[in-house]
């Protein structure tokens, strides 16, 4: 199989036709992603997970992740929070419903779609400890669950563990999806000097 180029989508699974931007209707590039599968060997642990694996196959191991950000406006400030000042203190944001506790949940939830639709492995998300926090997690993932000589994301490359690179395709999917939103992503775990 030959690598994706620009004009394929990537996916957790195999290529596909690629998506449109809702807002340009241009098709949405892929060349930050070429490179991943390509530095693994060099930059990752993988062959020492795998030869531990191997060792260890009879346990059945499971990984999954995840990642917490902060949703900012376009002026760097996390959205839900007053102008001048912080948010109410922590207890109603996590895991939270309704107006008042939650904001932004049309990214989150564009977000898991575009997921779903991508094949990542994504398992799950939650509203986080402030306004405008949330997380998602990607697993479980058995093993190094690799089928063939390709790694997920379609590029010539054994011992691949999958996880990774689903989070690696989630965090892409974030950015891009809270770009049609007119939103930014922080990952930063404290998004805001003295904040929460």
């Amino acid at each position: 199989m030959a690598p994706p180029t620009s004009s394929s989508w990537l996916s957790a699974g195999t290529p596909t036709a690629p998506p449109t931007s809702s807002t340009t209707g241009t098709s949405v590039p892929s060349e930050c992603l070429l490179l991943h599968c390509n530095v693994l060997a060099r930059t990752r642990l993988h062959s020492r997970l795998r030869r531990l694996m191997e060792a260890h196959a009879e346990h059945e191991p499971w990984f999954g992740l995840e990642q917490e950000y902060t949703l900012l406006d376009l002026n760097d400030r996390p959205y839900g929070w007053p102008t001048n000042g912080f948010p109410a203190p922590q207890g109603p944001y996590y895991c939270g419903v309704g107006a008042g506790k939650v904001v932004q949940r049309d990214i989150v939830d564009a977000h898991y779609k575009a997921c779903l639709y991508s094949g990542v492995k994504i398992a799950g998300t939650n509203a986080e400890v402030m306004p405008a926090q949330w997380e998602f997690q990607v697993g479980p993932c058995v093993g190094i669950e690799s089928t063939s000589k390709h790694c997920r994301l379609g590029f010539p490359f054994a011992n691949v563990v999958p996880v990774g690179d689903h989070l690696w395709l989630a965090r892409f999917l974030l950015h891009r999806v809270a770009e049609d939103f007119g939103a930014k992503i922080s990952v930063h775990p404290k998004p805001i000097p003295g904040g929460t």
